[in-house]
Parts: structure tokens; C-alpha cells; sequence
């Protein structure tokens, strides 16, 4: 479970930006609980909710620290209505969904609604994930990315599909060599499945 600490000491209960649209799933909650270390706030059972001995920074506002086991990517996910998912694979097996961006051809995959002269009016979470996929696909095509900068790439695409924030895929390190490939594959509409190599 990834609980969050507020660096502000605000009166009252409060939450990060990127878990505050957080849907309910059975057996999880957004908790909240005062404690003399400050406010935290997380998403998960209630049971096993309490503070860390160990935080890390997320934002000016915000510390970060993971409680138990490694985080359950499926308690994050966003319900995304503005663009298809495909299921991926990190190096544990554990199943994530990565946003697809572009189609097979490079062209626009998402939905999008349309602004002045009825043409495509783009969020700003669109637009940077449309130029993220072409960069990607551009990348991978021409025979691939710097490590570091897929990282950050498949880090803000995974930011789309699930309640986390790029400090926090990093400073966990949840990426690894197998779902880097794997996110960016499908957002920029290239078939890039990797294997573990074990068998």
C-alpha cells in the first residue's frame, strides 16, 4: 500500500491531486488518519493502513511511502473513458494497462471531443500523451530510446491509467525491462511484447 504524507500540516483531512478521483474497489478505501507525524492519506485495505518508518519525496506538498507488500497496480487504476487500455507485464508478472495512443498506422487512436470549427479539441493530457506515443514510436522504430527517458515516458503513461504519480513509479521503482517496452508498445501501436527469457 503507498500512503502519502501532507508536508503542509493543514487542518483537516486532505489528499494528493492524483489519488483524489480514486473509485472504491472491494475490500480497499481511501483512508485518512492524523498522526503526530502529520496527516497521511492512502489507498488501500483498512486493516493494514498506518504510517512509515521511511518517506520520500513526491512533490512540495506531498512524501510518499510504501506500507507491506509492493503496491497492487489493479486497487490504482483509472476508469479512462477517453482512450482503450491493453493488459501489459512487469518482469513479477503483475498485470498493468497501458493507454493506447496511437494505432498500428500512427495515427490517432483516443477519443477526443471537438472544439471551434468542429475540430479536435485535445486536453492537455491528451496532447501529451499523443506526443509522448509518436516520440516513442519515432524512438523504437529508429532502434530504440535511452533507458532514462522511456522510463520517464512509460512513467507518464501509466500515470493516465492508474492514481500514481511519476515520483512514485520512480522512487519505487516499478519500472523494470520488461514494462517499459511493454507500455510504450502500446501506446505508440507497435507490437513490442517482451518475454522474461526463462524458459
Amino acid at each position: 500500500m503507498i500512503v502519502y504524507r501532507d508536508k503542509r500540516k493543514l487542518e483537516g483531512p486532505s489528499c494528493p491531486e492524483w489519488i483524489a478521483e480514486w473509485q472504491p474497489v472491494a475490500g480497499h478505501a481511501l483512508c485518512h488518519r492524523d498522526t503526530e507525524a502529520g496527516h497521511i492519506v492512502g489507498v488501500g485495505d483498512p486493516l493494514l493502513f498506518r504510517p512509515a518508518a521511511r518517506w520520500f519525496e513526491v512533490d512540495q506538498d506531498w512524501e510518499a511511502a510504501l506500507v507491506g507488500k509492493e503496491p497492487n497496480p489493479g486497487v490504482l487504476a483509472r476508469s479512462v473513458i477517453w482512450c482503450d487500455v491493453r493488459p501489459v507485464q512487469d518482469l513479477a508478472e503483475r498485470v498493468w494497462m497501458a493507454p493506447v495512443i496511437l494505432t498500428e498506422k500512427g495515427e490517432r487512436a483516443f477519443r477526443v471531443s471537438y472544439g471551434s470549427n468542429w475540430l479536435p479539441s485535445l486536453t492537455p493530457a491528451q496532447e501529451r500523451a499523443e506526443k509522448i506515443a509518436k516520440a516513442a514510436r519515432d524512438a523504437l522504430a529508429g532502434g530504440g530510446a535511452n533507458m532514462a527517458v522511456a522510463c520517464q515516458w512509460a512513467a507518464e503513461l501509466l500515470c493516465v491509467t492508474y492514481h500514481l504519480h511519476v515520483n512514485v513509479i520512480s522512487n519505487l521503482a516499478l519500472l523494470d525491462d520488461r514494462l517499459v517496452p511493454e507500455v510504450l508498445g502500446v501506446a505508440a501501436g507497435l507490437p513490442l511484447e517482451v518475454s522474461r527469457g526463462d524458459s
